[in-house]
């Protein structure tokens, strides 16, 4: 099962570091910007991005949790893409300086030991010159990705705090972390 960004995927952003934006779209992505398959389109390439689900044990029960999918897009997407019209172009001409990733770690513990944690891709941050072009998942558990203007340094904002879903007791306890990785870091401890 795969849950975490590969080397493939990783090489798939290193393409777009460098190149300018076309715009942002999909087959079926509203002017909102939300939408289960988001393309990357630049003057170098494109890159599709969306969102897969697996079913994993968390305290006992089977639930679905999402992760990226990120490759080259084909011919045959772009030209989806653009037939449908649902392309944005507000962000075009803006050159793509890095791209970095933020990963949440969650992780239960009882008396003292952990019975269960998960690493995750929660947003591919492009950084631009002036701001931060967040791509990130609307939830833990479902396939939709949003895209979102940030300021540097406003990473925490790309999604929505998930700490308040548990339920600590005296017995059960649960932390979550996140930090904002570079692709070289990714690398070390990619799939």
């Amino acid at each position: 099962m795969k849950r975490f960004i590969t080397h493939q995927e990783i090489a798939a952003l290193e393409s777009i570091i460098g190149s300018n934006v076309r715009y942002i779209g999909g087959p079926y992505m509203p002017e909102y910007l939300l939408a289960a398959d988001v393309v990357l389109a630049t003057d170098e390439g494109a890159i599709e991005l969306f969102g897969e689900t697996d079913s994993l044990e968390f305290q006992g029960h089977l639930d679905d949790f999402s992760y990226f999918v990120i490759q080259n897009a084909t011919q045959k997407l772009l030209n989806q893409t653009e037939g449908s019209g649902n392309i944005y172009k507000q962000f075009s001409g803006r050159r793509i300086l890095d791209v970095k990733v933020l990963v949440e770690d969650i992780a239960a513990t009882q008396e003292g030991e952990t019975f269960w944690s998960d690493r995750s891709a929660v947003a591919i941050l492009l950084i631009l010159d002036r701001f931060v072009l967040s791509i990130s998942k609307m939830s833990h558990h479902m396939e939709l990705l949003q895209i979102t203007e940030l300021l540097p340094g406003d990473f925490a904002k790309a999604v929505p705090d998930v700490s308040l879903r548990f339920d600590d007791d005296l017995i059960k306890s649960h932390s979550v972390s996140r930090s904002v990785l570079t692709l070289d870091e990714l690398k070390v401890i990619a799939e």
